[in-house]
């Protein structure tokens, strides 16, 4: 399969959402195939009245290849209705609730508020209940084995909430003859419960429950297991083999690739069959009473070395047990795995979700981003610009192509043209060659319209607009498809930090985030090349000659934001970075702690220098040199056959005219300017 798998230009997102008749169906495919548009998705969406994955659906995918295959234009597959995919459009997660996704719910007594005997909890998979002591001893102080003790063993259940039938009668049970009045009251409502026993001083009874986690999910509150070895196996035979049976002899040509949507686990505390004892042979102890840990604040080196394993583990089974076979698959049939799996812009949700995208972007054929608002990376939201370069960043690290964009959804019923322009050109900018729109409806009657709006395809006041958009976009791709970035600055991933934090720490997020985002943001506005580098990459990258290299990319600066915790192995390789002539620098406080194969202990001495972010930023080395205020000005520089093609743009408020490498340039908002 070539690396390049689709012509330049857009992707569209096409929503099948409504009955899909074939004469409106043909009308698209001509209008895509006109457009030039370098292909479309064909994605099953909310209101579609085919049935999906029944023989209906996969004839009228076979009639839509099948005109398109005529037409010249390429047809991605979607492998889910509508999103997050794993669930076959809900199917697997009713018929089998095992597959449903499942979290950690922890209770506790509250001695103020508890009353009775009795310590009752919501019922569910019991994981552990006991006695809890942590220490007074402050931060670092030892945890032992006698803080916990184990109840679990007499846990039952109860049912205290009463119901009162004051209308009942006794012909519910003998419907032939005369009724007589009886009240009747009764429990229905079983909890798990645990005479509360005496506790010696300082411990608190705790109790662990496994539950469905999916309320408010697409399927019906059913959400799928991904960390569940079958799911991966029965959702593939549901949809991959299914479309490869009817629409297999146009795999790698006219169908060049499969779209996957968001797969992830889910709940901030996910648990799936199996687990404990595979953590338990994986990692040598027993979690279960040591659940504890997930929820204390306490940054205790055992308490984070249950959390960093615990993440680790759930990160590596969602890669082995659903990501590796999906990949797999589209290997061995020739086609292209693209998609995206979020969040990618937040490190503490990214943390929760999929332990680390940078472990998850190699099974891509290229990296895959969403960006579901109306808005760039500038200063009023920089937060967007994690997600673009920490994908960037895996293509060069692993020669991708290029990175994929889901994007324009949610840019509301008054966005224009000229908003998904700006959106757009910045992507290209930062390293997007192959931007896919949200979307280009089938139908927007009824609530359709409001189905993460807007329509930006055939049928929209916005399609002309946006078939030139396509078209300016093509020309642009051709200077950073399958190119070298020129980024010499690479900023440590500081993903670790993150795991090793409680539920609660990573659900009210952390000042590192925003001295991380304020990092980058300051790196870009000053026109410097700039990648992530994640710890387990920068273990397999080449350090010689001043510099470290990695695939295609190349650093001579290494920045170390604030951080708590960092591997053994990391601080390391950077000590024999910065005796190789790499440069080196902190740009924040930690690590405190380093992780060994072993445990976790005080980082001592650090081999690098800590630097304010003002006395950095000269340090580092600059792609263009732009005179005055450089706020929301980005460039990025890309070599292909020797030849560097630097890419500018604008996306502060107001246009600039400015001085770049000493000649008088225009720089109008959300342009593109190519040097």
């Amino acid at each position: 399969m070539p690396d390049l798998f689709h012509k330049p230009g857009v992707v569209w997102f096409w929503f099948l959402n409504d009955a899909c008749e074939t004469g409106k169906l043909d009308a698209f495919v001509d209008a895509f195939a006109e457009s030039a548009a370098a292909g479309v998705v064909l994605h099953a969406r909310p209101g579609g009245l085919m049935p999906y994955g029944g023989a209906d659906w996969f004839d009228m995918i076979r009639h839509i290849v099948e005109r398109c295959a005529a037409k010249g234009l390429a047809a991605w597959l979607y492998d889910e209705d509508p999103y997050p995919s794993g669930a076959c459009g809900g199917i697997l997660t009713h018929e089998n609730p095992n597959r449903q996704a499942r979290a950690i719910y922890q209770h506790i007594v509250d001695p103020d508020l508890q009353t009775g005997e009795l310590f009752g909890f919501p019922i569910g998979e019991l994981l552990w209940c006991g006695a809890v002591r942590e220490s007074d001893g402050g931060q670092g102080s030892a945890i032992a084995d006698g803080d916990v003790l184990d109840f679990t063993a007499r846990v039952g259940t109860v049912r205290r909430e009463w119901m009162v039938f004051e209308d009942a009668n006794s012909s519910h049970y003998y419907p032939c003859i005369p009724a007589y009045d009886c009240i009747r009251s009764d429990t229905f409502t079983p909890e798990f419960a645990l005479k509360i026993p005496e506790l010696p001083a300082g411990y608190v009874l705790h109790a662990y429950v496994a539950r469905p986690c999916g309320k408010g999910a697409v399927y019906g509150d059913q959400l799928p297991d991904l960390l569940n070895p079958e799911l991966a196996q029965e959702f593939i035979r549901r949809t991959h083999d299914r479309y490869y049976e009817s629409v297999g002899q146009w795999f790698g040509n006219t169908i060049p690739a499969i779209f996957t949507d968001e797969p992830k686990y889910f709940g901030s505390t996910p648990w799936t069959a199996g687990i404990a004892e595979d953590f338990a042979a994986t990692y040598g102890y027993d979690l279960l009473p040591r659940l504890w840990h997930l929820y204390s604040p306490r940054l205790d080196p055992e308490l984070m070395k249950t959390r960093l394993d615990y993440r680790e583990w759930c990160g590596h089974r969602f890669r082995e047990v659903w990501l590796k076979p999906v990949s797999d698959w589209c290997h061995d049939h020739g086609i292209a795995l693209t998609g995206h799996i979020s969040p990618e812009d937040d490190p503490p949700q990214q943390a929760v979700s999929v332990s680390n995208l940078f472990s998850c972007f190699p099974y891509f054929t290229i990296p895959g981003i969403d960006l579901i608002v109306p808005a760039v990376g500038d200063r009023h939201h920089a937060l967007l610009n994690i997600g673009v370069v920490s994908a960037t960043s895996s293509a060069q690290q692993n020669n991708r192509p290029g990175v994929m964009s889901e994007t324009l959804a949610c840019s509301g019923l008054d966005s224009n043209v000229e908003i998904a322009a700006l959106v757009l050109r910045w992507q290209l900018v930062m390293g997007v060659t192959t931007h896919v729109i949200h979307g280009a409806f089938n139908s927007v009657e009824g609530e359709r319209l409001y189905d993460a709006p807007p329509d930006w395809g055939p049928q929209s006041d916005h399609w002309p607009g946006m078939v030139e958009l396509g078209r300016e976009l093509a020309d642009l791709q051709s200077a950073i498809r399958d190119a070298a970035q020129i980024a010499p600055v690479a900023i440590l991933w500081p993903i670790r930090s993150y795991a090793a934090l409680s539920v609660d720490a990573l659900e009210v997020g952390d000042g590192w985030r925003d001295q991380l985002v304020e990092l980058l943001r300051r790196c870009l506005d000053q026109q410097s090349g700039v990648h992530f580098i994640d710890e387990a990459d920068l273990s397999r990258s080449t350090i010689a000659d001043g510099h470290i290299k990695l695939g295609r990319a190349i650093y001579s600066h290494i920045l170390v934001p604030d951080c708590l915790i960092l591997a053994a192995s990391t601080i390391q390789a950077l000590r024999e970075a910065a005796i190789a002539g790499v440069s080196v620098v902190g740009t924040g406080t930690g690590p405190a702690w380093i992780q060994t194969e072993t445990g976790i202990g005080s980082a001592g001495e650090l081999p690098w220098k800590r630097v304010g972010l003002d006395d950095v930023m000269p340090q580092l080395p600059r792609l263009v040199i732009v005179d005055g205020d450089t706020t929301d000005i980005r460039c990025t520089a890309w070599e292909r056959n020797g030849e560097i093609t630097r890419l500018l743009i604008n996306i502060n408020d107001k246009k600039r005219d400015t001085v770049v490498d000493g000649k008088t340039i225009k720089l109008p908002r959300g342009k593109v300017v190519v040097l």
